[in-house]
């Protein structure tokens, strides 16, 4: 796909840092600047053509160039397509075997599951990997199909297709899966049309759709691999409208096109009352700029424990969705007393009681929930913390507490947010609305462990009828 006019805006290629871009992102929105004086103009239209009469007197070789087609100076997209026509049935390893089965739904004959099987030929052990629901009718079900993949995002694995869910246009919606011994880990959920390429020493892989949830934004998600092992992934039309400071109006006209040749994504955009902008962004900026926004360290003071600061570092990610911008979750928690690392809180310790994970939402919904809170529940003199272990807003927020035992932080009981503590009975109060004017009023206290005991509930009618 040659261009002997580049479509980007810019001036000068897009390089750099993600804040440079947006700077020069910035001084385009910004308009036309004030023209110079006219016989500033004319001196230097006199001083150019003077430079014209000396440069043309010299030989130049001529340089092939990218936008020529002859040289290709940054990384190019290669479409994904799928191996052959795909198969029903296959076996890994020589020793599980993927099946894809139909299974009707019960006194529902417009419903249909095809689930995704493995099954071990040594113990006759089975596990269903993943379940599809769809309308039967059609000849959907015949676009449900596995293939094998190879060197995606540096893996190979089991690619399960279909054209059956909720997208339009028969889109089609992809799971990669890579198998260890049997257990499937699924690095990818895309939609649309894949692309692979390498950027900047990463494997990464892009799914175009051609559609948003209301059936006509364009959009696009790019999942790559960090040097660790750790899978991420980006939808891009909020991280885009992020990057380049729109509004969430023109969130809704902006639409995303892939060039291959190009190695960038074209943005479309356009202000309420202002004409249509263009700009093309190469993937080193992109890929740069969603790794920025991907993760993050987040440090939270809880107290002063014999002259040293009690604080938590918080190491979160971004949530995977178009909508999920301003929420993160919670991979680890560091402890520090002073300048030295006391304790270290991985999942396993907290997915026993918060079995969706710890959440922190930046977002405004909440108010002043989403953060991390503080207070002292265990009446020790030290506070302690808790954090939301649901991903968005509801009725009644839940949080995991910790509380402080002399060395670390240990989890305690999921309270309805924000948790209380009545000074004169020494007892923690949560407050429950369960809807339709009803709200219950819970008090417990610790026990002879380390554990919360309920020790009175009351449920009470807003006379108003409103919950």
């Amino acid at each position: 796909m040659n261009r002997n006019v580049p479509r980007t805006p810019f001036a000068t290629p897009l390089s750099g840092s993600a804040r440079e871009i947006r700077m020069r992102l910035e001084y385009i929105r910004s308009g036309p600047k004030r023209r110079p004086p006219a016989p500033l103009l004319v001196l230097v239209a006199v001083v150019c053509l003077l430079c014209g009469n000396l440069v043309s007197c010299q030989m130049w070789e001529e340089t092939p160039t990218a936008l020529d087609g002859t040289a290709q100076n940054g990384p190019v997209l290669t479409r994904y397509d799928l191996p052959g026509e795909g198969v029903r049935e296959m076996t890994l390893e020589g020793r599980w075997v993927l099946s894809l089965e139909d299974v009707p739904v019960a006194d529902d004959d417009t419903a249909q599951i095809t689930e995704l099987v493995c099954r071990d030929l040594e113990t006759g052990a089975y596990e269903i990997w993943e379940s599809l629901y769809y309308n039967p009718y059609g000849g959907a079900a015949d676009t449900i199909r596995l293939y094998p993949f190879e060197n995606i995002m540096g893996h190979s694995g089991v690619l399960l297709s279909s054209q059956v869910e909720y997208t339009d246009g028969g889109v089609p919606v992809a799971r990669l899966f890579i198998c260890n011994g049997g257990v499937p880990t699924l690095i990818a959920r895309c939609e649309g049309t894949l692309y692979t390429s390498q950027v900047d020493g990463f494997d990464i892989l892009l799914a175009a759709h051609p559609y948003g949830y209301d059936g006509r934004r364009s959009g696009a998600t790019l999942y790559w691999q960090e040097g660790d092992g750790t899978l991420r992934s980006r939808p891009l039309r909020e991280a885009l409208q992020n990057f380049l400071g729109l509004s969430w109006d023109v969130l809704v006209s902006l639409s995303l096109e892939v060039l291959e040749e190009e190695g960038a994504l074209s943005l479309c955009w356009q202000p309420q009352g202002a004409p249509v902008q263009t700009v093309d962004l190469p993937l080193p900026e992109l890929l740069a700029y969603a790794r920025e926004q991907a993760a993050r360290g987040e440090e939270v003071p809880v107290d002063h424990v014999n002259g040293q600061l009690l604080k938590l570092v918080l190491e979160e990610h971004r949530l995977e969705s178009e909508y999920g911008w301003d929420t993160f979750e919670v991979d680890r928690i560091l402890v520090y007393q002073g300048e030295q690392l006391i304790q270290t809180l991985l999942p396993e310790d907290w997915l026993g009681s918060a079995e969706f994970g710890l959440f922190v939402c930046d977002g405004d919904g909440l108010g002043s929930l989403g953060q991390p809170l503080t207070l002292d529940l265990n009446w020790d003199g030290v506070q302690d913390f808790g954090l939301m272990c649901i991903e968005g807003g509801a009725r009644n927020v839940p949080y995991l507490y910790f509380v402080w035992n002399g060395e670390g932080f240990s989890p305690v009981a999921v309270l309805c947010a924000p948790a209380e503590v009545d000074l004169e009975s020494r007892q923690i109060v949560e407050r429950v609305c369960e809807g339709n004017g009803v709200d219950t009023v819970n008090w417990y206290e610790f026990g002879g462990g380390s554990q919360l005991e309920l020790v009175r509930s009351e449920t009470n009618t807003v006379p108003d009828g409103m919950g």
